[in-house]
Parts: C-alpha cells; sequence; structure tokens
C-alpha cells in the first residue's frame, strides 16, 4: 500500500506513523483483471473504494439495457452513495484494464469515525470533492445533450 499516495491523492497532509499504522490495518489492497466484476448493480454495499492505478467502468442498467456511464482513472472513487446512504449499488463496476483499489470497509468507515475522525474527516472531505467533480461533469454533459437535441451542436 502506497501511504504517500494516500498522502497526496485522499488525505491532502502528511499522516502520522500512528495514522499509517491504522490505516495499513483498514485498507484492503485489491487487484482486478481487465473486465472482472468489481461490484453488480443492485448489490448490497460493500464500502468505499478508491482507484489507485488502472480504470474501471461504470454500467447502470435502463430500460433492459446496460449503458456506460463513466469510466473511472487514478484517484477517483466509488462506493460512496451506498455506503453513506445504505442502499445497495446504482451502478456496476468492472475493471476497463488491470486495476489496483483501495478498499474502506464499512466496519473501517465506522471504526475511523467513532475512533480516528481526522481520518475520516478527511475522507469525507475527499468524496465531497469527488462528488462536487461529478455534478460538474454531469451539467456538462447534460448541457451538450441538450444543445444536441436542440440541434445546436457546436
Amino acid at each position: 500500500m502506497d501511504m504517500t499516495w494516500l498522502e497526496e491523492h485522499i488525505f491532502h497532509r502528511a499522516l502520522s506513523s500512528d495514522d499509517k499504522i491504522i490505516l495499513k490495518g483498514l485498507i484492503e489492497n485489491l487487484h482486478y483483471t481487465k473486465g472482472e466484476m468489481i461490484l453488480e448493480e443492485g448489490q448490497e454495499p460493500e464500502g468505499l473504494f478508491v482507484l489507485f492505478s488502472g480504470s474501471v467502468l461504470l454500467e447502470h442498467e435502463k430500460n433492459g439495457q446496460k449503458v456506460r456511464i463513466a469510466k473511472l482513472e487514478e484517484g477517483a472513487q466509488f462506493g460512496d452513495m451506498s455506503l453513506f446512504e445504505g442502499g445497495k449499488t446504482s451502478v456496476s463496476v468492472r475493471a476497463g484494464e488491470a486495476c489496483v483499489l483501495y478498499k474502506f470497509s464499512q466496519k473501517s468507515m465506522h471504526y475511523m469515525m467513532e475512533y480516528r475522525q481526522s481520518l475520516s474527516n478527511d475522507i469525507m472531505l475527499n468524496t465531497i470533492r469527488s462528488l462536487a467533480q461529478a455534478i460538474r461533469q454531469m451539467n456538462d454533459t447534460q448541457a451538450y445533450t441538450t444543445q444536441y437535441m436542440q440541434g445546436k451542436r457546436a
């Protein structure tokens, strides 16, 4: 597990040696090959996933058809909606290429919220940044789609 990468991309600060020891016990390091299914839409939530390397594809079933809605790359995270809402996963996630994920299980997140608030606060801030970026991208996509539908292509 690359602690320097986590400091730069998730926590946005230098971690104490105690924090690093705690995190090594809380984070799962997962490896997937290209095309391998990571999460199925509608399954119970597993936790928060951070993409250390590679890429993943997000697919959503609509009217009986799987539609690719996003490609995520290094530094992106997923699983936050089902983790914080408690609902089932809203998309399927498949490895777009070989990838390494860092997984914060629900149990790990609850532990940090109770005993390591500074770590959980950093993860929450990173989640807010990630969601804000996703909303900006959705706004751009919606504007492009609306222009296209109105015949006002650039």
